[in-house]
């Protein structure tokens, strides 16, 4: 049995992506195909212009799409074939939206946070990955390092809140374990980039993250 937040109205995207890896991983679960399928149906159809997947929890776009694009490549080779023009699409709009720095950012600002959900979402074949691709997330990476490097020395070190609760928030240490994903990702497409890591910077950022990690922002209850 799967479970939700009881009394919600809406359905959450990043619930049944949840639920469609968790039936991804497990091939005994009954009526598993059926299930799959139907979970497939609601994510085709939940895709935004064709292009992206906005989760209810999260302002960004970037971070469900991400999401989706890491799910659908696990899906059985039966279920794959119907998914790959939706994958195609936002894999295409993540490569058209990218910033020229490296960074992304959906509301006219860059983040770490959503930077680090779209370099993790292209570089899906470690060093399979496709050059175009690898490039992608070398830029990204760059990005990445440079803006974690600009963190460590500055005063505040918290990140954009992109969490939605009452008002948005942000759950610190959650974002700073993705951007190390991602930067863990992009160093396994190919150790060049991999040295973008900065020396030191992991027991930095964790100790920051540490610091600074609150539930919620000033003004939520």
């Amino acid at each position: 049995m799967f479970r939700g937040f009881p009394y919600e109205r809406h359905s959450s995207v990043g619930v049944n992506l949840h639920v469609l890896h968790a039936l991804v991983r497990v091939p005994g679960y009954p009526d598993r195909a059926r299930t799959v399928d139907r979970l497939l149906d609601y994510l085709a159809d939940q895709q935004t212009a064709g292009l992206y997947w906005v989760d209810k929890w999260h302002i960004s776009p970037y971070y469900a799409t991400a999401h989706a694009l890491r799910i659908l490549d696990e899906v059985p080779a039966a279920h794959a074939a119907r998914m790959e023009p939706i994958g195609r699409r936002s894999r295409e709009w993540l490569r058209q939206t990218q910033n020229s720095d490296g960074s992304w950012g959906f509301y006219g600002q860059p983040t770490a946070e959503e930077t680090a959900y779209a370099l993790l979402a292209l570089a899906r074949g470690g060093p399979a990955t496709a050059p175009r691709d690898r490039d992608h997330c070398a830029t990204a990476a760059r990005y990445l390092t440079a803006d974690a490097q600009r963190r460590a020395g500055a005063a505040d070190h918290s990140f954009p809140p992109l969490w939605i609760d009452k008002c948005l928030y942000t759950p610190t240490l959650v974002v700073q374990a993705v951007i190390d994903a991602a930067l863990l990702a992009a160093a396994r497409i190919s150790p060049a980039i991999g040295s973008f890591y900065p020396d030191g910077w992991e027991r930095r950022g964790t100790r920051n993250a540490r610091e600074h990690n609150t539930a919620r922002k000033d003004g939520c209850a």
